[in-house]
């Protein structure tokens, strides 16, 4: 894992954490979202629980006023997955589409997918039947998408499920994120 990743997992947490004084109890319906959480990888190993991703996030809503319904955006993502001493980093850019249900008053439910473009880099596991390991970090850029279901208030925050498609058994999976509209 290089520091480019780790420093773009810690901005896009540091512009949350910057910005979380500035929302007030007033309808917040900003053009930019943070978020973090954790998630799970659809690989073969799943039901090894303790080694869960962490998640971050961030969003830019095109349309984004009071009274919309469907809010349209660029979502770029980035996922930490780390396993028995071997770490892989999926980075996405994604078109997305959120449908907002109900009106404006407290919060509201949605749901959304997007298209985009991902790219994993992973370090290869440990091969047994050579008895040697390598150091070398191997990288896919692939076409892939999201699809996600949360609600959102009304002063900004947010919880959001989504599954990510990145087209690598390693990124694939399912997370839970948290986040802050501002």
């Amino acid at each position: 894992m290089n520091v480019f990743h780790y420093v773009g997992i810690v901005a896009i947490v540091g512009i949350g954490l910057a910005v979380a004084p500035a929302v007030n109890a007033q309808s917040t319906h900003g053009a930019f979202a943070v978020r973090l959480g954790v998630g799970v990888p659809l690989d073969n190993n799943m039901r090894d629980w303790k080694n869960v991703d962490v998640i971050s996030g961030f969003s830019y809503f095109m349309n984004h006023s009071a009274g919309t319904s469907t809010m349209t955006g660029i979502d770029v993502d980035t996922q930490l997955h780390t396993k028995h001493g071997n770490s892989a980093h999926a980075m996405g850019i994604t078109y997305t589409v959120r449908k907002l249900m109900g009106d404006d008053s407290g919060g509201r439910n949605y749901y959304g997918a997007g298209l985009g473009v991902y790219r994993t880099e992973y370090k290869p596991f440990y091969e047994i039947s050579t008895a040697q390991s390598t150091s070398s970090t191997t990288g896919v850029t692939n076409f892939g998408g999201k699809a996600m279901v949360g609600r959102m208030d009304n002063r900004g925050r947010f919880a959001e499920m989504a599954y990510t498609y990145t087209g690598t058994s390693l990124s694939n999976g399912l997370s839970a994120t948290v986040g802050l509209r501002f």
